[in-house]
């Protein structure tokens, strides 16, 4: 019986680490580093907070949406993306949907509450 339990434990050890994610976590240095170079930071977050505060340069890609429009807006698997949301959650949600589609250069920011940079608010296009 010792033997099973051991056995059950170690294979939910390993499934869950298979299951975590892989996706880096980048600080805000980093995610400005990654946009220089080219890549596209997501917001995914709904319009309404996307309009009270965003990070410049930023899209909104709600996490509600993700998954269906991500192939559609961004037709290279390689594209850099970097997303966030408001205190990580919903972000690292994100990243974790776009790996399963295939995108390869996905990070996650975390939350604009601990972006030290400007941001900008108002109605968007």
């Amino acid at each position: 019986m010792k033997k099973i339990t051991l056995f059950v434990t170690l294979s939910m050890v390993i499934l869950l680490a298979a299951c975590s994610s892989s996706v880096p976590k980048v600080s805000a240095d980093e995610a400005l580093d990654l946009m220089a170079d080219g890549a596209v930071l997501v917001d995914v977050r709904e319009r309404h907070e996307h309009e009270e505060n965003r990070i410049p340069g930023s899209m909104l890609l709600s996490l509600s949406v993700i998954e269906v429009l991500a192939p559609m807006r961004f037709d290279d698997l390689d594209t850099v993306i970097v997303v966030y949301c408001r205190s990580g959650r919903r972000s690292a949600e994100a990243a974790a949907i776009l790996v399963e589609l295939g995108f390869t250069n996905v990070y996650d920011l975390g939350g604009i509450n601990s972006w030290p940079y400007e941001t900008l608010s108002g109605p968007i296009n």
